[in-house]
C-alpha cells in the first residue's frame, strides 16, 4: 500500500471519527478531518482535537490494516510458488512425453544375458552376449551393433559359446572386447576370447582357458592394465 493510499484511508477514518465527535457536541473535531494528510517529509499530520483514546483506536486500525496487507502478501507469494512448481511439473511431464514418443527399437536376442555399451571414434556401439537358443544350443553367435543415427544396425556377428558377458576396454589407443564363454554343447571347459578392433571389425587375438566363465572385469594397477 502506498503512502498516498494510506493517507486517503486515514482521512476517511478521521472523518468518521470527526462525525462522532459532532454528535458528542464537539463541532471543532468535525473540521479537523480536513487537516489530516501528509507533511512535506511524508509524515502523517493529525488534528489536535483527537484525544488519546481516539488516536489509540486509529493506530490500532492502522496495525490491523498492515496485518491484513501482510497476510495478503504472504498468500500471493504462496500462490506464486504453487504456480512456479506447477510450471516445473508441466515442463518435466512434457520432457517425459518427448522421450515416450520416441519410437522404440526391438532388438532380437537369443537368450541374451548382457549388453555392453562403448564408443569408438565418435561412433556408438552395443554388444549383446547370447547365451543359448530355445533348443538348448549354446554354440550361437553374439552381435555387435552400431548406432547409425536412427537405429541400431548389426556390424558384426561373433561366434560364442554360452556367452555370459562382454567387457570393453582400451589400452594405448587400442580397443578391445572380451567375451566370457560359459559353455559349449559339450561342457563348461571352453576358452573365452579377447578381440581387438582393427578399424573395421573385432579380430580374435587371444584365447584364454576358462571353466564356466560368467564375467570379465578390466582394471589397472600402478599404470599396468
Amino acid at each position: 500500500m502506498t503512502a498516498a493510499t494510506a493517507a486517503a484511508m486515514l482521512m476517511m477514518v478521521v472523518a468518521c471519527l470527526g462525525a462522532r465527535a459532532v454528535n458528542a457536541s464537539t463541532p471543532s473535531c468535525a473540521l479537523a478531518s480536513a487537516r489530516v494528510g501528509l507533511d512535506d517529509e511524508g509524515g502523517l499530520v493529525l488534528s489536535d482535537c483527537f484525544n488519546s483514546t481516539t488516536l489509540g483506536g486509529l493506530l490500532d486500525l492502522i496495525q490491523r490494516q498492515n496485518s491484513t496487507i501482510q497476510q495478503l502478501t504472504s498468500r500471493l507469494e504462496q500462490q506464486q510458488l504453487v504456480i512456479q512448481q506447477q510450471q516445473l511439473v508441466n515442463q518435466q511431464q512434457q520432457s517425459l512425453l518427448c522421450h515416450i514418443n520416441v519410437i522404440p527399437q526391438l532388438v532380437p536376442t537369443v537368450g541374451g544375458t548382457d549388453w555392453e555399451y562403448f564408443s569408438m571414434d565418435g561412433n556408438h556401439y552395443l554388444a549383446v552376449a547370447n547365451w543359448r537358443d530355445n533348443s538348448g544350443n549354446f554354440d550361437i553367435d553374439s552381435m555387435v551393433y552400431q548406432w547409425n543415427g536412427t537405429a541400431l544396425a548389426v556390424v558384426q556377428s561373433i561366434p560364442t559359446h554360452g556367452a555370459r558377458d562382454w567387457e570393453y576396454f582400451s589400452i594405448n589407443g587400442h580397443s578391445y572386447l572380451a567375451i566370457a564363454n560359459m559353455q559349449d554343447n559339450a561342457g563348461t571347459d571352453i576358452n573365452s576370447v579377447l578381440y581387438q578392433w582393427d578399424g573395421t571389425v573385432f579380430v580374435a587375438v587371444q584365447s584364454i582357458p576358462t571353466h564356466g566363465a560368467y564375467d570379465w572385469e578390466y582394471f589397472s594397477i600402478d599404470g599396468s592394465s
